[in-house]
């Protein structure tokens, strides 16, 4: 009998390799979600505390001041869900460990 861990860490690494195709190439532009995962906004220059990083069902997520390169927690983003990210982010998973990655960016 598997732990509630063990099926909630076997989901994890199932999602993550709903991404691979966009690890390995990521989307420009909207795209929609193949898996559940835990999503970061990374400015690219750097921006002021307000800017818009991206949107997704109706919901606009607005930064605090980010330093180029910096990123900020967006949330859990639903398999099927289509999200657009704003000019100068990248939008980053959480493939466990502690390590992101990009899979999307404008």
């Amino acid at each position: 009998m598997q732990t509630l861990g063990t099926k909630k860490d076997n989901a994890a690494k199932r999602d993550r390799k709903a991404f691979a195709s966009l690890i390995t190439t990521p989307a420009v532009g909207a795209f929609v979600f193949p898996a559940n995962a835990t999503v970061y906004a990374r400015s690219v220059a750097g921006c002021v505390a307000g800017t818009t990083a991206c949107t997704f069902r109706g919901r606009t997520i607005q930064t605090p001041l980010l330093a180029a390169g910096q990123a900020m927690l967006v949330g859990v983003v639903e398999k099927s869900t289509s999200l657009t990210p704003s000019a100068g982010f990248d939008v980053l998973i959480d493939v466990g460990l502690g390590k992101v990655t990009k899979v999307g960016g404008a």
